[in-house]
């Protein structure tokens, strides 16, 4: 109220892009949801606080870039995301994925809703335990939509017969009208499924994808498209 009040006499008046995400959102609580039951995310450390809550719903208020950090995925196999991210098509940028578990991606298993989310710079690098590997989900069961990822995905470690791709390395569920433009790295990763979109699917939907970005394999027993 004393912003908008405030004598604006003898200079332009501020609109909202002259303000800070602190400045706009510093009172909210990214740790906890609001009185609907959402967490509302304006900077990197209400990113970082999502792998915590994988029952959550969260909501972008805002880009947000990270400057480097590295994430853990959100979602494993013993304790899936059952919740929804809404991007409100605002973008999160300039992060890598800790390499846990079997399953990597900024949501390592997905079984709820992630929709108009923008990852853009994004680092993937894999170990020897990675079976699943995507930049959006390591494994996806349920719903993807309206999405945008772009970054690196390099596999010069994974399991054995892992599933690598440039969003999603297992896919059972529904992506759809979704942009990737992630190049794609593989080499030393026995036997593996290397996709643009996938390293596998099955069963579910991949429909209305704009797909960018070189995919580069070295080495023997590859399945690769």
């Amino acid at each position: 109220v004393e912003a908008t009040e405030a004598s604006t006499e003898g200079q332009d008046k501020p609109g909202l892009g002259n303000y800070t995400p602190e400045q706009l959102y510093g009172h909210i609580d990214q740790t906890k949801p609001d009185d609907k039951g959402v967490y509302k995310l304006w900077n990197k450390d209400g990113v970082a606080n999502m792998v915590n809550a994988p029952d959550g719903t969260f909501e972008l208020l805002c880009n947000i870039d990270m400057e480097g950090a590295t994430l853990a995925p959100i979602g494993t196999a013993e304790a899936p995301f059952t919740g929804k991210i809404d991007g409100k098509n605002f973008i999160i940028s300039n992060f890598a994925l800790t390499p846990e578990g079997e399953a990597l991606g900024f949501v390592g298993v997905n079984e709820g809703t992630i929709q108009a989310l923008q990852l853009q710079g994004m680092t993937v690098t894999t170990v020897a335990a990675n079976q699943y590997i995507g930049t959006l989900a390591g494994v996806n069961k349920s719903t993807i939509l309206r999405c945008k990822s772009s970054g690196t995905l390099t596999a010069e470690a994974a399991a054995e017969g892992a599933a690598i791709g440039g969003a999603i390395g297992q896919n059972t569920g529904d992506f759809t009208n979704s942009t990737v433009t992630v190049d794609v790295l593989a080499s030393a990763a026995g036997a593996a499924t290397v996709g643009g979109l996938a390293g596998t699917t099955s069963g579910g939907k991949i429909e209305f994808i704009d797909s960018y970005g070189a995919i580069t394999v070295t080495g023997e027993n590859k399945t690769v498209g």
